[in-house]
């Protein structure tokens, strides 16, 4: 596992109107909210490491394969979200971080603790760590 990397499950509240999903549930300062859909699923969003921002990411529609790493240990860790099992994702500053989506037409909600003229990142190539990771395997 990466260090501070975490994955809170949600619940899901169901009645006859429909569903809701509280993502937050706790004093979260956000100052920037971003929903990211891709034109082909074989698109690879990765890598970048944020100096100092903390991230938060919903899938609001579909699946995604996130891969994270850190520099601290060599750790990676890979993590499926899908909306058919609503989770939070929290990535921390400084722990590398990228997806690619696993479904046509998702939909990914980012949230995050920095305004864009605060942000500051480093980006590398997405198959740093392997072409590999990015692959689905037969089970």
């Amino acid at each position: 596992m990466v260090e501070g990397v975490k994955v809170i499950d949600l619940k899901s509240f169901v009645d006859d109107r429909g569903y809701l999903v509280q993502l937050f549930d706790e004093d979260i300062k956000i100052k920037r909210c971003y929903v990211v859909s891709n034109f082909d699923k074989s698109t690879i969003r990765a890598f970048h490491k944020n100096f100092d921002e903390k991230k938060y990411f919903f899938v609001l529609k579909g699946s995604v394969k996130f891969v994270l790493s850190s520099d601290k240990n060599d750790k990676q860790q890979t993590i499926i979200l899908s909306s058919k099992n609503p989770q939070l994702l929290i990535v921390p500053a400084g722990v590398w971080n990228g997806w690619k989506a696993l479904e046509d037409d998702t939909i990914l909600i980012g949230f995050s603790d920095k305004i864009m003229k605060e942000h500051k990142d480093e980006r590398i190539d997405p198959f740093k760590f392997g072409k590999d990771i990015w692959e689905v395997k037969p089970r």
